[in-house]
Order: structure tokens, then sequence, then C-alpha cells
């Protein structure tokens, strides 16, 4: 008497880790590995599904041993999904953030160039003419460098407002 007609059963396997490698054959251009798969089926009908194949252009040859008939064998190669991509707009204002953060990078390193140099002007031997110059050298570029220095932090204060916007949409 055959068995009541029932749902199939659905049986997931990986290949990494529910098989053990039996052999490795090595030709010009391929290579043939061999897996062992134990698994139990229920009684009716079972369809087995791998997942995590990590051979590319895989051939599957199925054997069955004991009271088992194995019928419809198909191997599908679903594509992986696409990454995610990302608008041009969000490109652009990731763009711009790195240009600005390199900038800020660069005008803070001149502060601290200019403040270095500043601390090893000795007066001492240094004529009060050259230190009046230097000194009014230090307070114009040190303006110059710290207004940058807001203009570019404000800047990426928004761009990170615009990204998160972006990213939202």
């Amino acid at each position: 008497v055959p068995p009541p007609f029932e749902a199939a059963n659905t049986i997931f396997l990986t290949s990494v880790d529910d098989s053990k490698i039996l052999k490795v054959s090595l030709y010009s251009g391929r290579a043939e590995v061999t897996r062992l798969f134990k698994f139990s089926v229920k009684t009716g009908q079972n369809h087995r599904r791998l997942k995590n194949n990590l051979l590319k252009d895989a051939i599957i040859r199925v054997e069955g041993r004991g009271n088992a008939t194995i019928h419809d064998v198909t191997l599908s190669d679903i594509p992986k999904a696409p990454d995610t991509t990302t608008s041009e707009a969000l490109s652009n204002l990731n763009a711009e953030k790195e240009l600005a953060t390199k900038a800020l990078a660069r005008a803070n390193k001149g502060k601290e160039s200019l403040e270095a140099y500043l601390s090893t002007l000795n007066v001492q031997y240094t004529d009060v003419d050259v230190v009046d110059k230097v000194l009014d050298h230090y307070d114009t570029r040190g303006d110059v460098l710290d207004r940058r220095i807001s203009e570019l932090d404000e800047k990426l204060v928004q761009l990170e407002k615009q990204i998160k916007e972006e990213e939202e949409k």
C-alpha cells in the first residue's frame, strides 16, 4: 500500500557543514570534488536543497542508496542579490564630504605648522622689526586658517545632514 499523499519534505543542506569531501581530482582546466552527504528522509516526497555551493559551473551527479527513487534533479544558479547601490546625489555628497574632510585636515596641519614655526622664534637673536612682521603674519594667516577651519566644520555638519536625508529616501 503506497503512503498517503502528503506535502513534500524539504531538506536544506550546506555543502561545507553537511558533507564530507571524499575525493578531489585535478584536471587541466577543471577540478572534481566528490562529497558525501548523509541525511534522513521521510516517507513520501523529499526535496533536497543545497545552499552555499562554492563551486562555479558545478555539475551535480546524484546517486541514491537503499530503497529510494531519485528523479527530477535540477541545478539552479540563483543570482546574488545586487549590491545596494547609492544614488548619484548620495555619491556626490560622499565625495564632497571626503574633499571637505581632507581640506579640514590640511587647514589644521597648516595652523599647527604656523604655531610650530612661531614657537621656534627666539626673540633674543631676532631683530624687533622681524619679530613684529612674524607676529603680524602669524595673526593674518592664523585668522585665515581659523575662518577656513570654521567654514569646513560647518560644511561637514551640513553634508552629514544632507547625506542622512539622502540615505532615508
